[in-house]
């Protein structure tokens, strides 16, 4: 059965100097759901919720900088994180997490 969802997202996005740009985004879409096993996979994205961008050093990049001045440079892309959650609350709170880790360093 599928069921409303929302997916977080941790990328590392790197240039070919060695430098890291993380991308932090949450979108809501639909999953399937295993009853049996209680979770969700197959997820399939509806709309970005949020997109945010930071440097290594937990400064935050705006979303308009990233794709004026960094996209094109930051192609190569690794996905680390993937989390599928029932609520955007839960998504948003993962995030947060990762936010208050980049910002403590």
């Amino acid at each position: 059965m599928r069921k409303e969802a929302f997916l977080f997202e941790k990328i590392n996005r790197y240039n070919d100097k060695g430098r890291t740009i993380i991308e932090l985004s949450i979108s809501n879409g639909d999953a399937e759901w295993n009853e049996e096993f209680e979770e969700m996979s197959q997820f399939e994205r509806e709309e970005y919720v949020e997109v945010r961008f930071f440097n290594e050093d937990g400064s935050e990049i705006t979303d308009n900088e990233f794709h004026d001045t960094f996209a094109d440079e930051f192609e190569e892309a690794d996905w680390e994180t993937e989390y599928i959650t029932n609520t955007l609350e839960e998504a948003k709170a993962e995030a947060k997490l990762y936010i208050d880790e980049l910002k403590d360093g």
